[in-house]
Parts: C-alpha cells; structure tokens; sequence
C-alpha cells in the first residue's frame, strides 16, 4: 500500500508539473528537482552529500556512480545544482516520465535485453552522447547497466566511456551509499525509509591523466569508487 502511495504521488506530480515544461533546459531541471525532492520525502528517503566542490561547474563533465536502487537518480539530481541529463535506459521512457526525461537533455539507450543488438543504433546513440558533451553538457551515466543489489559492484561496460573519452570530458567518480537496501529482490515495492550518502571524488580529465583507452577509464574510475566504498565502511 505504501508503494502505491509512493508511486501515485510521483505521477500525481508529473502531471501536475508537466504544463510548466519548455525548451529552458535549466528551469525544467529545477522542476525535476523539485519532483525528486517532494517524492524522495514521502518515501521517507533523506540525502546527504560530500564532494560536491568536485563537480566542475561547467564543461562536457560525466558523474559515474554505482547503482543500487530506482530513487538514485533523484537522489542525485536532488543534490546536484549543475543541471544534469542522464543516459537513460529506453524501458524508462514511459509516458509523463519520458517527457521530463527528454526536458533536462537526456540520451534514450537500449539495451537490447530482449533481442540481438542493432548496431545502427549504438552508433546513434553514441553521437548523441558525444554531441551531448560537446555542448557542455553534464551526463550522468550508471556503468554498471543496472541494479546491484547488494554492497558489491557489477561490472563497468567500457562502452559507457567511449563517449567520455572522444570528448576528453571530466569524470566525477560517484559513490552511492545507502540505497542497496530499498529495491531489494523480492521486495522490490516495499520501499524501506533510508538514509542515502552520494560522494563525489575528484574529477579525472583523461588527456590530463594520460588515459587513452576505454578500459583504462573504465578501470580507473572504478577503482576510485571502490576506495570510497572502503572509506566509507571504515569510518567507525
């Protein structure tokens, strides 16, 4: 009953908000963000942020952070000021969502789950990532290509760098603490309040880091996050 609550609030506002929808990317944003903030607090889902002096304020700049449960991004887009799309996967673009998604400049991605992939269109969608980030755009863009459902990591696709690396654009290794416990599998609706720490580390520029591979990207922006990870389950 509580996620249907949840769920019904959050269209209740996208319908709501969605008129007030134009092509000013930064004041859609804003709403998206007000979206996020409004939703994540009926969940009983509050979020803290360390780092965010990190993230560069302009310039084609990707966040990479791991992904545990659906409210990441707006727990994300809750905390980052800079106005931010993201490389959403093309399951999310469902009616009203997709609207906003499309509204704050976001890349639609298939992940060809249920059949072969179609080359053609990882072309595509790679331009479009690449133009993206050549405006000067901020991305955010989950590695993984879904969720991990405990402490643990999945893989990174080298291909979620590609774009990153052509445009030499920063990258913000991105930690994300506390939400492997809401989507848990076979209670994917229950939706436990929790407490989310996002942590951003140090942007890497690869042309400045001598980085020319997209596994070498891949590898190193990993390991900056799992040393966060460690930092973090350190801490008494």
């Amino acid at each position: 009953m509580r996620a249907i609550k949840i769920f019904g609030y959050f269209l209740f506002l996208m319908i709501i908000k969605c008129f007030r929808l134009s092509d000013d990317v930064d004041r859609n944003y804003k709403i998206a963000k007000e979206i996020s903030r409004r939703t994540l607090k009926s969940a009983g889902i509050t979020v803290e942020s360390i780092g965010n002096e990190n993230i560069p304020e302009s310039s084609a700049t990707v966040i990479i952070p791991n992904h545990k449960s659906l409210f990441d991004i707006m727990a994300l887009i809750l905390i980052v000021d800079r106005t931010m799309g993201a490389v959403a996967a093309k399951e999310m673009y469902i009616p009203f969502l997709r609207r906003y998604i499309d509204a704050i400049k976001s890349v639609k991605l298939d992940r060809f789950i249920n059949g072969s992939v179609d080359k053609r269109e990882v072309v595509q969608t790679q331009r479009k990532i690449i133009e993206t980030l050549k405006s000067g755009h901020c991305l955010t863009i989950f590695p993984e290509g879904r969720l991990i459902h405990d402490k643990d990591f999945g893989e990174f696709k080298n291909a979620s760098f590609n774009a990153p690396l052509k445009t030499d654009a920063y990258i913000v290794p991105t930690y994300i603490h506390g939400s492997e416990g809401i989507n848990r599998k076979g209670r994917w609706f229950k939706f436990p309040k929790a407490h989310i720490t996002i942590t951003f580390d140090k942007p890497i520029k690869p042309s400045e880091a001598g980085i020319k591979t997209t596994s070498e990207l891949s590898q190193t922006t990993k390991g900056k996050i799992v040393e966060m990870r460690n930092r973090f389950d350190s801490q008494p």
